[in-house]
């Protein structure tokens, strides 16, 4: 009488250990699809950031591209202008020269 008392009172206590063990486990796979998940989303705010900055970086450099072209036609027209002023000083002087 007493050792199938027993053997139920094991069986129960195995069948809670066993019930224990599923329910830790599931909990444990949970956390890890839940770490899973944050870490993914943590590198698409990462990759996010990253390629604000680079697009960024891309239009200051643009930017600066557009301003230099600028700047290269302006010194492209005062180059001009100075080497039409100092024909003109040449011929004013090549005047002078002949009178």
């Amino acid at each position: 009488m007493i050792i199938p008392k027993w053997k139920n009172m094991v069986a129960r206590i195995t069948r809670y250990r066993d019930w224990l063990l599923f329910i830790a486990l599931f909990i444990i796979l949970w956390q890890q699809l839940m770490i899973a998940d944050l870490q993914e989303r943590m590198m698409n705010m990462e990759a996010a950031c990253y390629d604000d900055s680079v697009n960024q970086v891309q239009w200051m450099a643009e930017t600066a591209l557009k301003e230099n072209k600028e700047q290269q036609k302006d010194i492209y027209e005062l180059q001009k202008t100075l080497n039409d002023d100092h024909f003109h000083i040449k011929e004013i002087e090549w005047q002078l020269e002949e009178k």
